[in-house]
């Protein structure tokens, strides 16, 4: 058989031909499968193809990658493909990787790797742990330059928070002045000295001070001054409480207004640390409609200033100054006021003021009486204190209270049967004590004046 060994692989020359066509001698198990052909080379991700790409491959035909630029190889991966008889491709799989950056590790911080690895194009978000700060970029990213990886910035660092001296302040001094150097959260306490003069020097502003960032302290230093505000005049109205001779920082005045006159503004002031007083001292303003709702900022002013800070008593000696956080003490003397306020508030959202239940006393309708966390609703009808209870209930609920149901009585001339609220037995009763009196269902006195004979 005589063929152009140009078109057929698998073939050996016979160099003893003479002819113009050359006879070409089979291998042994090499016969050519005509009309298979590999096709489209696998394209793979991390890879791509050595050399001159053809249209077709035959079978036997091996192909080579190599790596992307920023991919390595993993040994043993192939790096090659060979074209099967049956005109597909030997398997093969990625074998390359991407390149990473190094380990950012940063000594007292942490780094976050928000893509879970240090590749490139990735980034890495350093912070310092409690008591350091960041002497670098918090940021940095992972860049391919040429065929290396690097990161885009200097890896940074954690050091240590220092301050230096608090400022020195007239009149005053701070705790540890001998010191140049303090530490992250150490604290330095500020007092006033003791004042030539008549008037003794007032600590206006924080009087702790705490280290928190590199030299910065938590706050500007007070200031040692002599306060005194003028004797304050309220027109068509007294001073009910607070009333001295000399009115120092953080003086507390009270006031109220004649017969005839309600109190526009605040009817508490204190004195403040520019011998002002806040907030602006009120007015009297002659009664020509109703007047309006207690404010309730001047609650919150009250509370501030009587709970800003406190000192207790130890024995022949007292403590130093501190603040207060949330609450106050059980038994506290101002608890049911504070409680009386708060409940005053969930009562004018139950519009219990302009329900037309109630007892008429001197020509006003009173339907409830309080104090601390007792309520007592006085209505004329059952039907009228269904409808206050079921308000006072959904507002209370609003304000973060509930109902003590055990607790809770009726009490009520004919009424025997008990209620039911929310599935609980409220129980009808002929008497109960309030506040050491005993109430009864027939206005029954005896139990009062026996108490009161002597």
């Amino acid at each position: 058989m005589t063929i152009d060994n140009n078109q057929l692989s698998g073939w050996t020359e016979n160099l003893q031909s003479t002819s113009q066509n050359q006879t070409c001698t089979l291998q042994k198990g090499s016969w050519p499968l005509f009309g298979v052909r590999c096709i489209d080379p696998p394209v793979l991700d991390s890879m791509k193809l050595k050399g001159v790409i053809k249209r077709h491959y035959y079978p036997g035909d091996r192909i080579d990658y190599e790596c992307y630029r920023g991919y390595f190889y993993v040994w043993p991966y192939l790096l090659s493909a060979t074209c099967e008889p049956n005109g597909s491709w030997s398997r093969i799989e990625e074998a390359c990787l991407r390149k990473s950056c190094p380990d950012p590790k940063v000594k007292h911080g942490k780094v976050v790797a928000p893509n879970e690895t240090f590749e490139w194009e990735s980034e890495a978000h350093i912070s310092c742990d409690e008591g350091y700060f960041l002497r670098g970029k918090p940021i940095i990213v992972c860049n391919l330059i040429g065929e290396n990886v690097s990161w885009s910035d200097t890896i940074p660092h954690c050091e240590k928070i220092y301050c230096g001296q608090p400022p020195k302040i007239k009149h005053g001094k701070h705790t540890n002045s001998y010191r140049n150097i303090f530490e992250y959260n150490e604290l330095i306490t500020y007092s006033c000295d003791l004042s030539n003069g008549p008037d003794e020097y007032s600590l206006v502003g924080q009087s702790k001070l705490v280290c928190i960032e590199p030299n910065k302290w938590s706050s500007d230093p007070p200031l040692c001054k002599v306060v005194k505000c003028e004797r304050p005049f309220l027109e068509h109205g007294i001073m009910v409480s607070g009333s001295r001779e000399k009115f120092s920082y953080q003086s507390v005045v009270v006031f109220e207004c004649l017969q005839g006159f309600y109190l526009n503004g605040s009817n508490l002031v204190f004195c403040g640390g520019n011998d002002t007083w806040e907030p602006e001292i009120p007015t009297c303003i002659k009664v020509f409609l109703p007047p309006p709702s207690f404010p309730s900022h001047t609650i919150i002013i009250f509370l501030k200033v009587m709970l800003k800070i406190l000192q207790a008593k130890i024995g022949h000696g007292t403590i130093e100054w501190f603040k207060i956080g949330k609450g106050v003490q059980q038994g506290y003397v101002l608890m049911p006021c504070l409680f009386n306020f708060y409940e005053d508030h969930i009562m004018q959202n139950a519009r219990l003021d302009e329900s037309q239940a109630g007892i008429e006393i001197a020509e006003k309708s009173i339907n409830n009486l309080r104090y601390a966390d007792d309520t007592t609703l006085m209505v004329e009808s059952e039907e009228e204190l269904k409808s206050l209870l079921v308000k006072l209930k959904e507002e209370s609920k609003k304000a973060g209270l509930k109902f003590n149901i055990q607790k809770t009585n009726i009490l009520a001339s004919g009424l025997t049967t008990s209620w039911q609220i929310e599935g609980v037995k409220v129980e009808a009763v002929t008497d109960f004590i309030f506040f050491s009196s005993k109430i009864t269902v027939d206005s029954d006195c005896s139990h009062e004046i026996k108490m009161l004979a002597p």
